[in-house]
């Protein structure tokens, strides 16, 4: 009726990029010597609440180390806008938890919930900088503000996901998922998106297997996103 597992990650990365000469931008730094270490761990638990219905939660913490990306890329992230290399960025520490139910009705039905929250520390997001002292610089041609990647205060997101599943019969199956994320950069004043969160999605699928012949339609959709929630 009840089972329990626990996990622990010893993470060790180094990272040494030599840019040599960049002729056609020269970059702040030439060389970037990068050593980090973590102790990582995970625990989840389910449980049969009755026969039929089972709850199950989990915890972890992650690291992500910066790449030879993070660190020196530079590229134009919108018109008037450039992204220049940050040696001196950091690893984000990330935290999470889920929980759900899951309700199986022989193997005819299936129906699971789940929401979960994460939390972020020194998460890497592109900020306003400066080059040799100036906050815009000539690019490509274009006056563009300098922005560069940056360990900022902390971040958040959290979400739900629920599907079903139905077999009609043995060979014909339908399934329906659907997802839904909400991330915040937050900051002394004001809060703002995180990047990369997608609008809510999901799938709707009907599945049919005949033997030698598979047949699958599939609709996927999703809602708009709104240009409050872009960073």
């Amino acid at each position: 009726r009840f089972q329990l597992h626990q996990g622990l990650r010893l993470q060790y990365a180094r990272l040494d990029a030599d840019f040599g000469d960049a002729p056609l931008f020269p970059l702040p730094v030439k060389e970037v010597t990068q050593e980090h270490l973590s102790f990582d761990g995970s625990i989840s638990f389910k449980a049969r609440l009755w026969e039929q219905l089972h709850a199950f939660a989990a915890a972890s913490s992650a690291l992500r180390v910066p790449n030879v990306d993070d660190l020196g890329k530079v590229f134009e992230s919108l018109p008037g806008m450039v992204n220049l290399p940050n040696p001196g960025l950091e690893p984000e520490k990330y935290y999470s938890g889920e929980i759900g139910l899951r309700w199986l009705h022989g193997k005819k039905l299936r129906l699971q919930c789940s929401a979960y929250r994460g939390s972020f520390r020194n998460a890497i997001t592109s900020q306003p900088a400066t080059y040799e002292g100036r906050d815009s610089i000539f690019y490509n041609g274009e006056l563009s503000a300098v922005l560069q990647q940056s360990n900022t205060a902390r971040a958040s997101l959290c979400g739900l996901h629920a599907s079903l599943s139905v077999h009609f019969f043995e060979w014909l199956q339908w399934s329906s998922t659907i997802n839904y994320t909400y991330g915040r950069i937050h900051t002394d004043t004001t809060d703002y998106p995180l990047d990369h969160i997608p609008p809510a999605f999901g799938k709707t699928e009907l599945a049919a297997d005949a033997g030698r012949a598979r047949f699958r339609v599939e609709i996927h959709y999703h809602r708009a996103k709104s240009v409050e929630d872009t960073n």
